[in-house]
């Protein structure tokens, strides 16, 4: 997680959030998709939540349409 909060694939909004996202490849050799939603209009900001995906294609082309 923190290395994703460091240096994200890419940045999206949704929601009035900022959403880091960031793939990883998990012990069974399958790449996930962390996805962490975090409030920036506070200081210090704070991750709101925060879930792991398999669903790559979905929040890939979300992204892309935004």
């Amino acid at each position: 997680m923190q290395d994703i909060l460091n240096n994200p694939e890419q940045i999206l909004e949704e929601d009035g959030l900022k959403v880091d996202q960031g793939t990883f490849v998990a012990i069974n050799n399958k790449t996930y998709l962390l996805r962490i939603y975090i409030n920036d209009l506070v200081e210090p900001q704070k991750i709101v939540t925060l879930y792991v995906t398999s669903k790559l294609r979905k929040y890939r082309q979300l992204s892309n349409e935004s």
